[in-house]
């Protein structure tokens, strides 16, 4: 998947406009389109806004197997492929890393847990307010 495609589907995946994410980035949603449409590179340092802006990797734009975790629509699911990309990686390999992966599984799994806990005190002290 190229960069473009990359960030079409991060954003419609968000429901976020092309004008939305363009007045995130501080750039005019003409710009924003030619970073779509690869008219114009997707600099590291706009990559790194991005990646900020979707709570990813920034290398999830340029590496050709990265996968992107982040929180779906606040529905509570992930979109996750992380762990297939381990598997894929080290099968091709031959080799499987168990303690590389088991580590990397354990620390997404705790990545996991933290957001939730703080997505419930988020949502806690909103009701709060009211």
């Amino acid at each position: 998947m190229n960069i473009g495609t990359k960030l079409r589907k991060l954003r419609e995946d968000q429901g976020y406009s092309q004008e939305y994410i363009a007045t995130e980035l501080g750039i005019s949603q003409s710009t924003y389109y030619k970073l779509e449409a690869e008219q114009i590179r997707l600099t590291v340092e706009r990559a790194k806004q991005l990646a900020k802006l979707y709570d990813i990797d920034p290398e999830y734009f340029y590496a050709s197997e990265a996968s992107a975790v982040y929180y779906n629509n606040g529905q509570g699911n992930y979109h996750n492929s992380i762990q297939s990309n381990i598997e894929k990686y080290d099968n091709s390999t031959g080799e499987l890393n168990k303690d590389l992966f088991l580590l990397l599984k354990d620390e997404l799994e705790q990545s996991r847990k933290e957001r939730e806990i703080f997505t419930n005190l988020l949502e806690k002290i909103l009701k709060n307010q009211k």
